[in-house]
């Protein structure tokens, strides 16, 4: 494989393309690998990628598009390192984009109402360590279980 010469962009590409040049803001890589292992030309105006990063996507470079924020109110947890774009309606927790060991991402949703600490299996949400926060499980507990009057409440035997 030809080398890269010194002054090309940053960016993941360089691990699967080979032959990269830069002249006049246009990329040029002359192997870029395709999944099937094929090796093809591929080009790219870097001034289209902003500040963003540079990727080889099946053999065609590409601006690596940045990942989406998370809400302010998700839930604590390891997850947090590796998924993005997560937003939590009533229980359940949504992610667009939980990223896999290969650095693929993948859209994960899991009810965490009983859940303290949630975590990302391979691009999946999983509750890691199941549990109810105390601040929800105070405001679950029945209304009916504190005695209203002075009567003590009733004691059972126990079998």
């Amino acid at each position: 494989m030809p080398p890269n010469a010194p002054g090309i962009p940053a960016g993941d590409y360089a691990t699967s393309c080979a032959g990269c040049t830069l002249a006049a803001d246009v990329l040029t890589c002359s192997h870029c690998e395709k999944p099937c292992g094929t090796r093809v030309l591929s080009t790219l105006d870097v001034t289209s990628c902003g500040d963003a990063a540079i990727t080889n996507k099946a053999g065609v470079l590409a601006c690596k598009e940045a990942l989406p924020a998370n809400a302010a109110d998700v839930p604590e947890g390891s997850y947090l390192g590796s998924c993005h774009g997560c937003a939590l309606a009533g229980a359940v927790l949504s992610c667009s984009a939980c990223l896999d060991g290969a650095g693929k991402a993948h859209a994960s949703s899991l009810d965490a109402g009983d859940c303290l600490n949630v975590g990302n299996n391979q691009g999946a949400l999983e509750c890691v360590q199941p549990g109810r926060r105390a601040s929800e499980a105070a405001e679950a507990a029945p209304a009916g279980d504190a005695p209203t009057s002075g009567t003590p409440p009733k004691q059972h035997d126990e079998l």
